[in-house]
C-alpha cells in the first residue's frame, strides 16, 4: 500500500492555483457594472474616468491608462493613479509600449518583468511598473480605437472573471470614442456647411454688388454718351446768342433812364438767367473736356482765403473761416481745386436760400469753411445749416446729370469728384435733412 501511494504522488500532476473571487467580490463587481451601465452618459471624457476609476478600484491595481490609438500615436485620455485622475496626460509613440502587440492582436496581453521588455516606454518607468495588462476597445469594423493597460509595481494575476469584465470596459469605450468621433464628424461636416453657405451667401452679395456696380456704370455712359451728344451742339448754340444778350443788357441799362421798379427787376432778372446759362455750359464744357490737371505746390489757407474772396455769395449769408495750426501746403491744380470750391460754394448757398425762403426771419444762414490735418491729409470742410440732403437721394448725389433743382443739369457734384480724384484725393458728405450739410474735400500731405 505504502508503494502503491508513493507511486500515486510521483504521477499527481499540481496545477497551478488560480484567484478565486468570492460572492461579496462578485456582487460588488456586478454593482459597479450596472452604475457604469446606468449612471454614465454624456461627457466621454467622465466615461473614460469612470472606466478607468472602476477598473483600478475592482482589480485593485495601482495605474490604469486609457489611451486612444491615433495612427502610431497613444494618446492618454484619462490616467487614474491610486485614486487621483488625470486628463489629456500626453503622448507617445505606441511602437516602442506593449499597447502596440495589444493593437496587432486584438487582443489581451499581459506581461511581467514589462519595464525589461519595453524599455523605452517611458510612462511604464515613470510608474515604476511591474506587472501589465492591456486590453483593445474594438470599433464597429474591427479596428482597435483604444488600448486601457493595467500597470502595477507588484506581480499581479487575472481570472477568467476578470477578463470578462475588462471586455466590457472595452466594449463600453469603444461605444463612447465612436460616439464621440461621430459628434466630431458631425461638427466637422456642419462647419463645412455652414462655411460653404457663408462663401455661397458672400459670392451672391459680390455678384449682386457688382451687377450694381455695372448697372450703374451703364446707366453713367449712356449718359456721358448722350452729354457728349449735345455738349458740342448747347455749347455752339447757346454761346452766340448769350452772347449778343449780354451787350444788349449792358446798353439798355446804360441807355434808357427814368426806368420804374419793375423794369429794372425784369433787367435783372434776365442777367441772372444769362449767368445761369454760362453756367450751365460752362459744368458740360468742364465735365466733357476733362483735362489732366497742371500741379504746383500750394499753401492751402492762403490759396483758399484769395477763393472765398472771388466767390460770389448772397449778403444774407455771412461766412465763418476756421484754420487749424499753420498753413499746409499741397501739390494741386488751382483752377481745377477753384472749381471744386466753388461748386460746393454755390450748393450751400442754393441750401441755405431755399431754406432762407421757407424760414424768413427766423433763419440765419451761415457758411463754415475750415482748413487741418488729419490722419495724413489736408482736409477743407464746407459746412452749410441749410435744407440738408434726403436720405433717398444721398447715394445718387454723384451721378452726372442728376439734379433734384429746377435748373442745372446734375454735373457740380460729379466734376468735383472727379477733381478730387485727379488729385489722389476724395471728397466726403455728411448731412441730416432740415439740419445743413458737411462736405470734406481731402488731400495728401505733400511729402
Amino acid at each position: 500500500m505504502a508503494a502503491n501511494s508513493q507511486n500515486n504522488v510521483k504521477n499527481l500532476v499540481i496545477e497551478p492555483l488560480r484567484p478565486v473571487v468570492s460572492p461579496a467580490d462578485e456582487i460588488t463587481r456586478l454593482r459597479k457594472l450596472y452604475e457604469l451601465s446606468m449612471n454614465v452618459s454624456g461627457d466621454p471624457m467622465q466615461v473614460f474616468e469612470m472606466v478607468a476609476r472602476l477598473i483600478g478600484q475592482l482589480l485593485d491595481v495601482k495605474v490604469v491608462c486609457l489611451s486612444e490609438v491615433q495612427g502610431d500615436k497613444l494618446n492618454f485620455l484619462s490616467v487614474y493613479v491610486m485614486g487621483e485622475m488625470t486628463r489629456n496626460a500626453g503622448t507617445c509613440d505606441l511602437k516602442i509600449t506593449p499597447c502596440a502587440t495589444v493593437e496587432q492582436t486584438k487582443d489581451y496581453r499581459v506581461y511581467d518583468r514589462v519595464m525589461e521588455r519595453f524599455p523605452e516606454a517611458k510612462f511604464l518607468k515613470s510608474h515604476n511598473a511591474y506587472s501589465y495588462c492591456g486590453f483593445p476597445a474594438l470599433g464597429s469594423n474591427g479596428e482597435v480605437l483604444a488600448v486601457t493597460c493595467l500597470l502595477d509595481d507588484r506581480p499581479h494575476e487575472f481570472t477568467d472573471a476578470d477578463h470578462d469584465m475588462l471586455r466590457i470596459f472595452g466594449q463600453r469605450i469603444a461605444v463612447e470614442i465612436e460616439r464621440q468621433r461621430h459628434i466630431d464628424e458631425q461638427a466637422r461636416v456642419q462647419a463645412e456647411l455652414s462655411k460653404y453657405r457663408d462663401h455661397l451667401q458672400e459670392l451672391v452679395e459680390e455678384r449682386t454688388r457688382a451687377l450694381k456696380v455695372a448697372q450703374q456704370e451703364l446707366v453713367i455712359k449712356e449718359r456721358l454718351a448722350a452729354l457728349g451728344q449735345i455738349t458740342a451742339t448747347v455749347s455752339h448754340e447757346l454761346r452766340n446768342p448769350l452772347g449778343a444778350i449780354k451787350p444788349s443788357l449792358h446798353y439798355l441799362r446804360k441807355t434808357l433812364s427814368g426806368l420804374d421798379e419793375k423794369a429794372l427787376n425784369s433787367l435783372e432778372r434776365i442777367e441772372r438767367s444769362v449767368n445761369r446759362c454760362d453756367h450751365i455750359i460752362d459744368e458740360l464744357l468742364d465735365f466733357s473736356r476733362n483735362r489732366p490737371p497742371v500741379l504746383q505746390y500750394l499753401p492751402v489757407d492762403t490759396w483758399l482765403d484769395d477763393a472765398l474772396a472771388d466767390q460770389m455769395r448772397p449778403e444774407s449769408i455771412s461766412l465763418m473761416r476756421e484754420r487749424q495750426g499753420s498753413d499746409p501746403v499741397i501739390v494741386a491744380d488751382p483752377d481745377l481745386m477753384l472749381r471744386a470750391v466753388i461748386n460746393v460754394c454755390d450748393n450751400a448757398c442754393q441750401a441755405m436760400m431755399d431754406r432762407l425762403g421757407r424760414e424768413a426771419a427766423a433763419y440765419q444762414p451761415q457758411l463754415r469753411v475750415s482748413t487741418g490735418l488729419r490722419d495724413g491729409r489736408v482736409e477743407l470742410c464746407i459746412a452749410d445749416n441749410g435744407t440738408g440732403i434726403d436720405d433717398e437721394i444721398r447715394d445718387r448725389i454723384f451721378e452726372p446729370m442728376f439734379s433734384t433743382k429746377s435748373f442745372g443739369v446734375g454735373l457740380g457734384l460729379p466734376i468735383v469728384k472727379r477733381i478730387m480724384e485727379q488729385h489722389n484725393g476724395g471728397v466726403e458728405i455728411d448731412s441730416r435733412p432740415g439740419a445743413g450739410t458737411s462736405v470734406i474735400l481731402w488731400l495728401p500731405v505733400k511729402s
